[in-house]
């Protein structure tokens, strides 16, 4: 391989990775005021995602991984999925609402179990993990 044609499939490798970045959306918004508050969980529907919340649901999502001694890697795809997701304009509510960025978060972890490991978990588990609040259907309307 010639030295142009090497740089030519480089920079075209730059170009197509520059496409895979997800926004960030954790600091795309103006209204911040509550960001530096002490987490309350998701109790709180009406305050925006922050890392705190973020970093609460991934360190829950490895303690569901190692529960069922799954790879710990499965929870980087799931994180993935759902910064991804969250940086679409069809993440906009999930991004304004920590019960819809909870209910997200936990079905991106059931996709990248379902897609990544040998065995799946029910989806009924992951609703009894939520003790009720969210119902199977709507873990299924998240996945669509």
């Amino acid at each position: 391989m010639e030295t142009i044609e090497i740089v030519s499939i480089i920079s075209a490798m730059k170009r197509q990775e520059r496409s895979y970045l997800s926004k960030d959306y954790l600091h795309s918004f103006s209204d911040q005021t509550e960001r530096h508050c002490q987490f309350e969980g998701a109790s709180n529907p009406g305050r925006s995602v922050d890392e705190d919340l973020r970093l609460f649901m991934i360190n829950w999502c490895y303690r569901v991984v190692a529960f069922f001694e799954f790879r710990r890697d499965t929870v980087a795809i799931s994180t993935n999925y759902l910064d991804r997701f969250l940086s679409t304009t069809e993440g906009t509510n999930a991004r304004k609402n920590r019960k819809i960025f909870q209910l997200a978060a936990m079905s991106c972890l059931h996709t990248a179990i379902k897609i990544h490991e040998a065995e799946a978990i029910d989806m009924t588990y992951f609703s009894d993990l939520s003790k009720g609040f969210y119902t199977v259907e709507q873990f299924i309307d998240m996945e669509q």
